[in-house]
């Protein structure tokens, strides 16, 4: 993470969610997760609506009756090295594991708050630039990839 005058970071914020194939509903993990802990994952075609802003940046890809799962600071990727965390429809953030393979591999626990400034939560877009500095980046188009 780049460095500011000061020593401020600077991050990616925001909520994005990722959609898996529809084709992973059948995939035995998938199911084992809603049936073992109450999870399901968002898929492709459906619409889902995540009711708040983070700062950094949250990828999330699955949800329980209590909130929401979802990858810090970057995108979901089995390969990937983000932490998941959970964000409660209280807006209360709990550390879940270190990778989304971890996840899959049902090695988390739902009890560990988060440390204090991990992760934080908003309303909306507008209530998070009222309490932090936002930087604004005009990016072409083309920096973006789509399906």
């Amino acid at each position: 993470m780049p460095l500011l005058k000061g020593g401020e970071q600077c991050v990616f914020a925001g909520t994005t969610v990722y959609f898996s194939p529809k084709e992973d509903r059948e995939q035995e993990i998938i199911r084992s997760l809603a049936r073992e802990h109450g999870i399901t994952f968002f898929y492709r075609g459906e619409s889902v609506e995540i009711p708040f802003y983070c700062v950094p940046l949250v990828d999330f890809f699955a949800a329980d009756a209590n909130g929401y799962f979802g990858t810090l600071g970057g995108f979901t990727d089995a390969d990937g090295n983000g932490a998941i965390y959970h964000v409660g429809k209280n807006r209360e953030v709990h550390f879940i594991c270190e990778t989304f393979r971890a996840f899959l591999a049902g090695d988390f626990s739902r009890k560990r708050p988060a440390p204090k400034h991990t992760l934080q939560v908003f309303d909306s877009l507008e209530e998070a630039k009222s309490k932090l500095p936002f930087l604004h980046l005009d990016l072409p188009d083309s920096y973006f990839e789509t399906d």
